[in-house]
């Protein structure tokens, strides 16, 4: 794993009971921040268990390993002015996956302007990091958890109906 990749071990034991939150930024204090902004969140008694990665390349690689994530909070201008795009390609096209909310945070939105964003890639929400106050980013948790728990239990039961198709067709079979 690499070096610009840090994992959250603060609840390694119960990780199962906490909504994986990953954030995506080079700057080290956006991550200090948000973790102290959200070190009281509970969403149906669940906390909160962080993965950080420092650019996009580091998310890539935790992304393949942590398939359980419900949010990204993403930087889009890291290594590369279009590191976070990759990160949602990967996400979305490479991987698949709808589930996990991604939440846009920039600090360059002339960089990634929101209407193009939100318009060409698949995210959930755009911020720019000076409006995501603490209020507004407990807010965009809570909707982005019920978005991820929603899509989750539609795909679990879209599994079930589909085990159930092929079980029926094996017993319909001669």
């Amino acid at each position: 794993m690499s070096d610009a990749v840090a994992q959250n071990t603060e609840h390694p034991n119960d990780a199962e009971h906490h909504w994986k939150i990953m954030m995506v930024d080079d700057d080290t204090q956006v991550h200090q921040v948000t973790k102290l902004a959200l070190r009281r969140f509970r969403f149906q008694n669940r906390r909160l268990s962080f993965l950080s990665a420092y650019s996009g390349q580091a998310a890539i690689e935790l992304l393949e390993t942590h398939l359980d994530i419900s949010i990204i909070l993403l930087d889009i201008v890291m290594e590369t002015s279009d590191a976070g795009l990759r990160v949602i390609e990967q996400v979305r096209d490479v991987m698949g996956n709808r589930s996990i909310q991604i939440v846009v945070r920039t600090g360059q939105p002339g960089e990634a302007p929101e209407e193009s964003v939100v318009l060409n890639y698949a995210v959930n929400d755009y911020k720019t990091k000076i409006e995501l106050t603490q209020q507004k980013l407990f807010t965009t948790l809570v909707t982005g958890l019920r978005a991820h728990q929603t899509i989750c239990e539609l795909e679990d039961g879209l599994n079930n109906c589909e085990e159930r198709c092929q079980a029926l067709k094996r017993l319909k079979s001669p």
